[in-house]
């Protein structure tokens, strides 16, 4: 199937624009906070900013139209058990978000540099 095709059973039409079909990602990244930050991959991802242990700025190569985007998150660490997870903080821009890696484990809840984060943005972009 062409990537014509492939667009077109989505729904969203054929078009020349970043937001060709409504609903798909326009922005991911994969990043391992324990190996030097280290990007395995992304899409429209322009920088991040390590701001302390577990707490991320993530910049986004082109803008989104406002900062009404949804924004999904997942957290994994191969060793120490416990469970992952990220929460924004601060305000989000139409630029970028800042996410802080949480690590609960027993009573307590703390930041934490994991080796699996990653965030997928949905929205229109500018």
């Amino acid at each position: 199937m062409s990537k014509a095709a492939e667009l077109a059973e989505f729904g969203g039409g054929i078009s020349n624009g970043p937001n060709a079909v409504e609903g798909l990602a326009k922005a991911w990244i994969q990043h391992d906070a324990t190996n030097s930050d280290a990007i395995g991959d992304s899409l429209n991802h322009s920088s991040l900013t390590d701001n302390g242990t577990g707490d991320y700025t993530y910049v986004v190569a082109s803008a989104y139209s406002n900062a009404n985007y949804s924004l999904s998150q997942f957290s994994q660490q191969d060793t120490a058990g416990g469970l992952r997870c990220g929460s924004g903080k601060g305000t989000p821009t139409t630029t970028d978000r800042r996410i802080d890696w949480k690590k609960q484990a027993a009573s307590s809840t703390t930041n934490s540099d994991n080796s699996h984060n990653q965030l997928t943005w949905h929205g229109e972009l500018a």
